[in-house]
Formats: structure tokens, C-alpha cells, sequence
């Protein structure tokens, strides 16, 4: 089935219709204008504007951490199709621990999820979710496997 596409009122180019933030006000529920667009058309705003630069401060210094949780949210949503909800739940069932080695990842934790269908399989620590982006590619888990091999036998320069 062919993603959906539809010109953007900013570059004029047809584009994915993922390529476009959401905007419920809208027939087809996204942006007119594509991300890139609009984030141009709000830079370009707020270096022209002296009210728009000062209304944007003032937002930000009242709502600290409104910013980077709507950020955080939207991340999830076009990412992983996730809802921070979703992924509390998770976390809360994998008792905040790596799912594969168990170590504790309350702060700092990542979404290990299949790259072709992007469904995702459980939050993993660092070291984790880089082991499991490795192996995934079969062919290159054998050479490095094959590598260690070659010295697990004594072998040295």
C-alpha cells in the first residue's frame, strides 16, 4: 500500500504525509506546512518579531518543563508510536530494569525496537541495546564472533 503524500504550502514539494506535524484543525489532520517548513517559519518569526520573541521567552520561563515534555511526548508519538502513558507502563512492568540483564534504568533508558516493522520489543540499558543492534545483523555478529574465536585459542599478535 503507498504512504499518503501531499504538498506543503511552504516548499511547494509533495512529501510523506509523516513528514507533517498534526493539527487537528485540519481536514486531513496534519500541517499544511512540512516539519522543515514550519520549524523555518517560526525562526524566521521569532528573529523578526519582538512580541513573538518575548511572548516565546515568557512561556518558556513559566513553563520550564512544558517544553521538553511536549517535546518527549511528540518524540514517542512519531517514533515509536507510543503515548508517555504506553511507556510508563513498560517501565513500570520491566520494574525499571533492563530487560535483559536487569541492571536499573530509571534515568537513563533505551527503546530497543525491530528496525523493519518498528514495533517495539522493551526498554534496554545502553550497553544492551547497542549488543542488540550489533547482532540483529547477522553477518556482522558472525565476524565478530569468529573474531573472537581466533584469540579465545591462545592466539596473539
Amino acid at each position: 500500500m503507498p504512504k499518503k503524500t501531499k504538498i506543503c504550502t511552504g516548499c511547494h514539494k509533495r512529501k510523506s504525509i509523516d513528514e507533517f506535524g498534526s493539527h487537528k484543525g485540519q481536514g486531513d489532520g496534519t500541517n499544511s506546512r512540512c516539519r522543515d517548513c514550519t520549524r523555518k517559519y517560526h525562526r524566521e518569526l521569532y528573529n523578526r518579531s519582538e512580541k513573538y520573541r518575548i511572548s516565546s521567552l515568557n512561556y518558556k520561563k513559566n513553563h520550564p518543563d512544558g517544553i521538553k515534555l511536549w517535546a518527549k511526548k511528540q518524540y514517542y508519538k512519531r517514533k515509536y508510536k507510543l503515548t508517555l502513558e504506553q511507556l510508563q507502563q513498560k517501565l513500570e512492568s520491566q520494574l525499571y530494569r533492563c530487560e535483559i540483564c536487569g541492571r536499573e534504568i530509571k534515568e537513563s533508558f533505551h527503546t530497543d525496537h525491530n528496525h523493519k516493522t518498528g514495533q517495539v520489543r522493551g526498554m534496554l540499558c545502553c550497553k544492551c541495546n547497542l549488543s542488540v543492534g550489533l547482532i540483529e545483523d547477522k553477518e556482522f555478529s558472525e565476524k565478530i564472533f569468529s573474531y573472537l574465536e581466533k584469540y579465545n585459542n591462545g592466539n596473539s599478535i
